[in-house]
């Protein structure tokens, strides 16, 4: 009958009997014999597993509704491929049939027998092989897992990666199967989730280690999986110590199935194992990260009854004290008894699918007990379906598994950690649903220092404040040229410069001192997908900005090279202020134009990306954050070039009014010098804005200045030289103290007139409208004169002849 006084074990134990061989040799249950190969030498000992393994046993043949109990015959793996063939070997030929194989515990003994045990008609399942390549049922057609695949451990990887903003990563791979699958995973995974794999390093001896590591210290990798076995970790751990690579400039990433401190094995790179460099070692290893295979009992489950009707706590008693006895002549370390609890379900995951095809054996009149290797292919088939069918709660939670044979699995994440100088495993996260949850949301993994496997330069902050301080005082000297522009806008100096037309010029001013603002916004002080954002709303600001500052001061450069060259004696069109509105509006249109479709289009839209910058080998990888678009190349030069014909035309208007001193009709001077400079500053900063793209503060810097100085001194031609002139002549009374001469229109006659405010404009049209009036008598009286003279001169050749 089922176990349900627990007491009983210890009665026994006390004895120092063998109680599983005990009960096996008693009862008319059916005896059925498992294969289990065990690695219990060499540097895995998995023997650990032994009263896990006894305790199912027992519990097995306790329960009243299974038919039968199982006789274990046990042989060493020692986690070789060599002895765990030569052990199954052994079994296969021991003149006895096995109805089932259980193990071996690690990957490297169970491939090799997972592909021949099949031809023995041997459903095999293991308790600790995490190999993906296991995973392949063509290659393992009879094998079942009860410990998850380490295919899921990529998962971890590539989610603590994100959590921790990590983007490349090194591996060192020992070249077995097992971790060369892991390997190719990985790679997959990373490519698929846009990180990196910096360099791999693999090996197969103990001789390469040493340059493997020296290898990857001399290269830019700071994360680091080590995707081996334990006693070559230790290796790498000795050199990396050697190397002086350590936290918080490296991060170790490895297995928990290692055996506990396996750290300390003695090795000549750590003097022998003194106690000084094994706690050098555990510093290392202390800050590392620890992936480790899930499902694991859960606490609120651990005083729940599994199918062997006993608790967590119960197996957790009666394994600390069978473990000594077991171990009495050896000096062997306790194992890790969660990993032993996987084994137990295995055992029971072989007693129920054998009890279901004893149920459908009978059906056909036969039993498991005509199960023989050479005509046992039918049975061991209906045994592996069933197998894959179960579906139960034991020692490790839950248990059921895929079509494949592997059990689903999550992935848990933990470190070492030592507390009153115990070493404990502490689980900080874990694996839900393809997204890494922690634990603790204000958990300190890292003691307050994470490692780092790039520079991130940014702009740095004293930088970013001072031109955000200029930029609000940029805006505030803008917004006072606004009040006065508007405030003055009837006196007849202000009012003779289109006031209205001059704060488009006052706006254009705040967009680029907005502008200067948003270009320092990096990641250092703002979100990424908020610097992600500002990628498309800076090039927006920048290309309204500038249609409405150089824009404007175009339109009005325009209008005084209209008059001065296309008024003649007979025009009647005015260009007023709603023709320079007009083409302002124009080039913003264009903006527009160019500018929604590569926004709205997800293929052209900016992002941020992270561009690596060169540095020399070895150096900590650099990476500055830049804006970037698949179609960034087909829209932004035609919208560059828009811009440019801009300062070209503007710098051919600038020219041609170069002679215009007229300062009351549109600061003619002033203006042109602002052309003058906006196609000085455009010169200068396209090239510095590439060569200094790889340093971010510099180009900041220059950038930033050059525009908050250019735009304040337009700001300074256009209103503070009217706010000077209105202070000393507030009334304006003195508007008409400048002259000019206009070679280019009025050469012929040389005129000088004077020009005060906007009526001009018509009194000029009426000079001309005289002007006509007088050319056209004088044209008649030159014609009369013509005649009176031809008839003067026939009638004196009349009175001659």
């Amino acid at each position: 009958m089922p176990l349900t006084n627990f007491t009983f074990y210890f009665l026994v134990l006390l004895t120092g009997t063998n109680y599983v061989s005990s009960v096996l040799a008693t009862g008319d249950k059916e005896i059925l014999r498992l294969g289990v190969l065990i690695s219990r030498e060499g540097f895995f000992d998995y023997s650990g597993l032994v009263p896990a393994l006894e305790l199912a046993a027992e519990t097995i043949a306790n329960d009243s509704s299974l038919p039968f109990k199982f006789e274990t015959v046990m042989n060493d793996s020692m986690c070789r491929s060599s002895a765990s063939i030569r052990s199954f070997i052994d079994q296969v030929t021991a003149g006895k049939t096995n109805i089932m194989l259980i193990g071996s515990d690690c990957s490297v003994g169970t491939e090799p027998v997972a592909e021949i045990s099949s031809s023995w008609n041997l459903v095999q399942i293991s308790s600790g092989s995490s190999s993906p390549r296991l995973s392949d049922n063509v290659t393992f057609p009879m094998f079942i897992r009860t410990v998850p695949s380490d295919a899921e451990i990529v998962v971890g990887i590539i989610n603590a990666m994100k959590m921790f903003h990590w983007t490349r990563i090194a591996l060192i791979t020992q070249t077995e199967n097992i971790f060369t699958f892991i390997s190719t995973e990985l790679k997959q995974e990373l490519v698929a989730a846009n990180l990196q794999l910096v360099r791999e390093f693999t090996f197969n001896t103990e001789e390469n280690v040493s340059q493997a590591v020296t290898a990857l210290r001399n290269s830019p990798a700071r994360i680091v999986f080590l995707n081996m076995y334990s006693e070559h970790a230790v290796s790498v751990m000795c050199e990396a110590y050697k190397h002086g690579m350590r936290h918080p400039e490296y991060a170790w990433m490895f297995f928990n199935w290692y055996m506990d401190e396996w750290w300390t094995d003695n090795r000549s790179c750590i003097q022998n194992g003194s106690a000084k460099a094994i706690s050098q070692l555990e510093e290392i290893v202390l800050t590392s990260l620890v992936y480790d295979h899930y499902p694991r009992i859960e606490e609120s489950d651990k005083d729940k009854k599994n199918i062997g009707t006993i608790t967590w706590n119960d197996y957790m008693s009666y394994h600390n004290t069978r473990w000594p006895l077991l171990n009495k002549t050896s000096d062997k370390s306790q194992p890790q008894i969660e990993d032993s609890a996987y084994i137990f379900d295995a055992l029971w995951t072989a007693a129920l699918a054998l009890n279901r095809t004893e149920h459908l054996l009978r059906k056909e009149n036969l039993s498991l007990m005509n199960f023989t290797y050479e005509t046992g292919q039918n049975i061991s088939r209906v045994i592996y379906d069933q197998a894959r069918n179960v579906s139960f709660f034991g020692l490790t939670g839950n248990v059921s598994f895929h079509e494949n044979g592997d059990r689903p699995g999550k992935v848990r994440l933990l470190q070492y950690r030592r507390m009153n100088g115990s070493l404990y495993k502490h689980q900080f996260g874990r694996i839900v649903n393809g997204r890494l949850e922690l634990d603790k949301k204000d958990v300190d993994i890292f003691n307050g220092e994470t490692a780092q496997d790039e520079e991130h330069i940014h702009i740095v902050l004293p930088l970013f404040v001072m031109y955000t301080i200029l930029s609000f005082v940029g805006i505030a000297y803008a917004i006072i040229c606004l009040v006065f522009n508007l405030w003055f806008r009837n006196q007849k100096l202000v009012k003779l410069s289109s006031p209205y037309v001059n704060t488009m010029i006052a706006a254009g001013a705040v967009v680029f001192y907005v502008t200067v603002i948003l270009f320092g916004v990096d990641e250092n002080v703002a979100s990424h997908s908020t610097v992600d954002g500002l990628c498309h709303a800076r090039i927006w600001l920048v290309a309204i900005g500038f249609s409405l500052l150089f824009g404007t001061i175009f339109a009005k450069t325009w209008r005084i090279y209209y008059i001065f060259h296309h008024i003649k004696p007979n025009a009647k069109f005015e260009v007023k202020d709603v023709y320079l509105f007009a083409i302002v509006g124009i080039l913003v249109l264009v903006d527009i134009v160019f500018l929604i479709p590569p926004t709205a289009v997800p293929s052209s839209r900016l992002r941020r990306e992270n561009e690596e910058i060169e540095r020399n080998p070895g150096d900590l990888p650099a990476v500055i954050g830049v804006c970037t678009s698949d179609g960034s190349v087909i829209w932004l030069p035609f919208l560059f070039t828009c811009k440019g014909f801009v300062l070209l035309a503007g710098l051919f208007l600038a020219f041609e009014t170069r002679k215009v001193k007229i300062i009351s009709l549109n600061e003619s001077r002033f203006v042109a010098m602002s052309i003058y400079g906006a196609v000085i500053v455009s010169i200068a900063l396209t090239p510095i804005g590439f060569l200094l793209r790889n340093y971010p503060n510099t180009q900041y810097g220059i950038i930033g200045i050059t525009m908050l100085l250019s735009t304040s001194l337009i700001l300074g031609l256009v209103f503070v030289t009217k706010m000077y002139r209105v202070y000393r002549d507030p009334d304006g009374n003195h508007c008409l103290d400048e002259r000019t001469e206009s070679d280019n229109i009025y050469s012929a006659r040389n005129m000088m007139f004077v020009v005060c405010n906007e009526s001009s404009m018509t009194r000029i049209q009426s000079l001309n409208e005289e002007i006509k009036v007088l050319n056209e008598k004088l044209e008649m009286y030159e014609s009369n004169a013509v005649i009176a003279s031809t008839e003067v001169l026939d009638i004196s050749e009349t009175i001659t002849d």
